[in-house]
């Protein structure tokens, strides 16, 4: 592990200087600041959390590290980041942004440089590889996923397997006798375990309650992706047969829209020719053309718990557990009520 030494010696300075520099203490001139910052960077120098705040050193800002790109469906991550913002300044805290692009060099910068004094993570793979050396910086950090191997980090997450639960435990009690699951890309299946405890559950549960079970699985990112889920909608819904009484789930805010587009498209009608459950907040689900059964995943409440974990963290507490996992909650409105038989 690299030494505070190392850093005075790479910066050609001495020790007692990179102390005042990472406490504050005494007034170094920028340009010698500069060379220690640059040399703790370099050597890859990241001081005990405890110690930096027994020092003085908070900046009193948190990092939120997740990417920002067309994958982003806003609608998801809004009630994520609402809450980090509101339960961060509650305790006295700012938030800064890092783009997950940048990877674990970019969580570097922010530690070496002490803009941050924690952080949470998106994105969080099966496998992988930022993890461990997130873990050997010493930093207070909470991963919002479940992992694999999380190398001692803890995590926060929606419990899926429930959300997943409630979800087929709906389609069946609304009367329907098949589902048709709106799945994720392999990709994201393969490589995100909250998309593979879903659909695995999903298909359980479903064959546990006597359903027929069907998975349509787009094979190209995009709307075009969804064109041949029209044919499967009109195929289920043609004819409004009675031995085939179709709910259909899907996992997405995005996908739960296009899919409506879908049907009006084809004159199929949302919770009369077939039932329509989707995973979305309460306010998505309320704010389509028609109002959707979902099952909330209460996004809001998993960012306010991985929040409060990380700053009981910066604050020299240990992690309560290593997974928290957040229970979801059934809303149930027109597309399955109207579904039900008299």
């Amino acid at each position: 592990m690299v030494t505070s030494e190392e850093v005075a010696q790479r910066a050609g300075v001495s020790r007692a200087t990179v102390s005042y520099v990472m406490s504050g203490k005494r007034t170094i001139s920028e340009k010698t600041r500069a060379k220690v910052l640059r040399a703790m960077d370099e050597l890859g120098y990241y001081p005990n959390a405890n110690a930096r705040a027994l020092a003085g050193r908070r900046s009193g800002v948190i990092g939120v590290v997740s990417r920002f790109d067309e994958g982003v469906q806003m609608p998801e991550f809004l009630p994520f980041f609402s809450a980090i913002l509101s339960t961060a300044r509650k305790r006295g805290y700012d938030v800064i942004l890092v783009p997950g692009d940048e990877g674990v060099d970019g969580i570097r910068r922010m530690v070496g440089q002490s803009l941050v004094d924690g952080v949470l993570v998106f994105d969080i793979r099966r496998e992988d590889d930022r993890l461990e050396p997130i873990a050997a910086m010493h930093v207070p950090a909470v991963l919002i996923g479940t992992t694999a191997d999380a190398h001692g980090l803890a995590c926060v997450d929606v419990d899926y397997a429930m959300v997943a639960r409630l979800a087929v435990d709906e389609a069946a009690d609304c009367g329907a006798n098949r589902m048709l699951l709106v799945a994720d890309r392999k990709p994201i299946a393969d490589e995100f375990v909250f998309a593979a405890t879903f659909e695995d559950v999903c298909e359980r549960r479903a064959r546990e309650r006597g359903l027929a079970y069907e998975v349509f699985r787009p094979e190209i990112a995009g709307w075009r992706g969804f064109g041949p889920l029209g044919d499967l909608l009109e195929r289920h819904a043609d004819g409004r047969h009675a031995d085939d009484r179709c709910a259909l789930v899907t996992r997405t805010p995005r996908q739960l829209d296009w899919t409506l587009q879908l049907m009006l498209g084809r004159g199929i009608r949302a919770g009369e020719d077939m039932a329509v459950i989707g995973v979305c907040v309460d306010g998505y689900a309320t704010s389509l053309r028609v109002d959707v059964t979902n099952v909330d995943p209460h996004h809001g409440l998993v960012a306010e718990r991985a929040t409060d974990e990380l700053l009981d963290l910066i604050d020299g507490k240990s992690a309560a557990n290593p997974l928290t996992l957040v229970r979801p909650e059934l809303h149930r409105r027109t597309t399955t009520l109207d579904f039900r038989r008299p």
